[in-house]
């Protein structure tokens, strides 16, 4: 009797074992066959996206970007930091770096006046046209990236100087309404924008990683290269290191800056009637003749042709 209540009893919890377990099973299959879902659709739309991204940004711009990194590396130090300088003082326009910047040079200096020059070679054959115009295409574009960062340096040069008088006039009153030197750039970089804004961010960076507040301002007028700018903070450096007031002297380079810039204005109002004498000349007066003496010069036309 007992055995057979003890083998009813494991028999039992066998089935209901069983039966959990079946249930768990089929839990499991679900649980997984969801995940391979998820995972697919996931996969899909990575595809996707990836895909949505433009050939440039995909493909080019990291391969450009990697080259650039290899050039750089096998580029002698010396040319690397005058090309830095020279990036910097033109406030890095579309991200370029060093090595990105030496890509292009070889790429328009050297790649692409051979490619041209083999298609002008092979079509216009071996004369001497062809090499003049070998010659003149590569040394376009030789020039031409050369050109576009000048330009993009001499656009920031003018912007800095425009901006320079407000900044320091911002300057002068939140030092002497008592905010430190530091803390009155701080409140530039908050309140303004522009390259002007950019440098003093850097500079406030610089400090804040370590450096002093002369290389700092050094290394400011150097990426800049502002005549006004670079006096300015040549006399906050003289200042800092003689202990005299900076409210005084923020004073002076304030009026001096308002002064240089009425006078840049004066000189380029003196300036104007000479650069307008040649359109005046050439495109202005003989309309102004035409419309004068057209009619008298038709009229003698015809009493003389009587």
């Amino acid at each position: 009797m007992t055995q057979a209540i003890a083998l009813s009893v494991g028999m039992s919890v066998f089935f209901i074992m069983q039966l959990f377990l079946t249930k768990l099973g089929k839990d499991g299959v679900k649980i997984e066959k969801r995940m391979e879902s998820l995972m697919g659709v996931m996969s899909k739309e990575k595809s996707h996206g990836e895909l949505d991204i433009p050939f440039f940004e995909r493909v080019v711009k990291p391969l450009t970007s990697r080259t650039g990194i290899f050039i750089e590396r096998v580029t002698p130090k010396r040319i690397v930091r005058e090309i830095a300088l020279s990036i910097s003082r033109a406030g890095a326009p579309c991200g370029m770096t060093q090595g990105r910047w030496i890509f292009i040079r070889l790429s328009t200096g050297l790649v692409l006046p051979l490619l041209i020059g083999s298609y002008i070679l092979a079509s216009m054959g071996n004369s001497a046209n062809a090499w003049f115009s070998i010659i003149g295409i590569a040394g376009f574009t030789n020039a031409l990236p050369r050109i576009w960062l000048a330009n993009s340096a001499k656009e920031r040069k003018l912007t800095i100087e425009h901006e320079l008088p407000d900044a320091l006039d911002l300057i002068t009153v939140c030092v002497e309404a008592g905010i430190s030197f530091d803390s009155a750039l701080g409140k530039i970089v908050e309140k303004t924008e522009g390259p002007l804004s950019d440098e003093f961010k850097k500079t406030i960076g610089e400090m804040r990683l370590g450096s002093s507040k002369k290389q700092a301002l050094s290394a400011m007028g150097g990426r800049c290269d502002v005549s006004e700018l670079t006096s300015f903070l040549a006399a906050v450096m003289q200042a800092d290191e003689l202990g005299v007031p900076i409210t005084n002297v923020l004073r002076v380079q304030s009026v001096q800056m308002r002064e240089k810039r009425k006078q840049k204005a004066q000189e380029k109002a003196m300036k104007a009637p000479v650069k307008i004498l040649f359109p005046l000349l050439f495109f202005i007066f003989p309309s102004i003749f035409v419309v004068i003496l057209g009619p008298s010069v038709i009229r003698l036309i015809d009493i003389f042709g009587r």
